[in-house]
């Protein structure tokens, strides 16, 4: 086995095409139907993961849950989805922190405050919050690019309620440099790797700007350290539905990621990361 570190698309593209590669790896749904036309050519669909908002709610405006609340009652799941992966099969539309796949861990606890697209609702809530025409940052970039169609959405879907939106966009390493200070923004759209159990999430460790709560730490142990499923599974309901409550994110939904294959590749699996035990080229 040869593994290449291809950092541009454009070039693993043209080598899975070519024959170079028989595998390629982070393929863009906006390519995924160049792979699919090739009869020589085969696409491998698995979980991605879980893509949403985070506000910053140690800092500035959005220490108001009134206004987190307002921002996640105005989104429509459907048009930020379709706009980011332009086809259902690559995505899944779910309130679940968890895919359904996983039913140890999937809840729906809370989903009647996922993808309300209710902009009577969200200026209410723009009400209750004292807003007055602040400006809200939203910071992403296009390295991205299913991050940066997010944050476009989220930005249009503010100005249709009233609210005055600046959309920063900067390359990664900045990005995150500027979010770590956990000052100068307001929202910024993000995917976080597939997890089966939604406690190894990466945002838990307290990420930038992520509420900052003594109730979410105790939910998060209890789960960990619960003797059984059946005895995590309340604590898991309550941390669905504290998240949905309190929305120090919003949840859009989980992706898929898409490799590209040659038709002489089989066995090959992706969970957490590729998987070549008992992957064959029968070339």
């Amino acid at each position: 086995m040869y593994f290449r570190f291809v950092t541009d698309e454009s070039t693993r593209l043209a080598g899975i095409t070519s024959g170079e590669y028989d595998i390629a790896l982070n393929i863009s749904v906006d390519n995924e139907q160049q792979i699919a036309d090739n009869p020589d050519l085969q696409t491998f669909l698995s979980p991605g993961g879980m893509i949403g908002y985070f506000y910053n709610s140690n800092d500035g405006l959005f220490k108001n849950v009134k206004l987190r609340q307002a921002v996640n009652a105005v989104q429509n799941v459907d048009d930020i989805l379709t706009s980011a992966f332009r086809d259902p099969q690559f995505y899944v539309k779910t309130s679940s922190l968890v895919l359904p796949e996983y039913p140890n861990w999937y809840s729906e606890a809370g989903k009647e405050s996922y993808s309300q697209a209710n902009a009577d609702k969200a200026k209410q809530l723009l009400q209750e919050a004292g807003y007055n025409g602040e400006e809200i940052k939203i910071f992403t970039t296009r390295d991205y690019v299913d991050q940066y169609n997010v944050a476009v959405v989220l930005q249009q879907e503010l100005e249709s309620i009233g609210v005055k939106v600046k959309l920063d966009v900067y390359d990664w390493p900045t990005l995150q440099e500027k979010l770590g200070t956990g000052t100068g923004w307001d929202i910024y759209p993000m995917s976080y790797a597939f997890r089966p159990t939604f406690y190894q999430y990466a945002f838990w460790g307290g990420g930038a700007g992520l509420l900052k709560s003594e109730k979410l730490s105790e939910l998060l142990q209890g789960i960990r350290t619960s003797d059984s499923v059946e005895a995590a599974r309340p604590l898991i309901d309550e941390l669905q539905q504290f998240v949905w409550t309190e929305v120090p994110f919003s949840q859009i939904g989980h992706t898929k990621q898409v490799t590209a294959l040659s038709k002489n590749i089989s066995g090959f699996q992706n969970i957490l990361g590729p998987i070549f035990w008992n992957t064959t080229n029968n070339k």
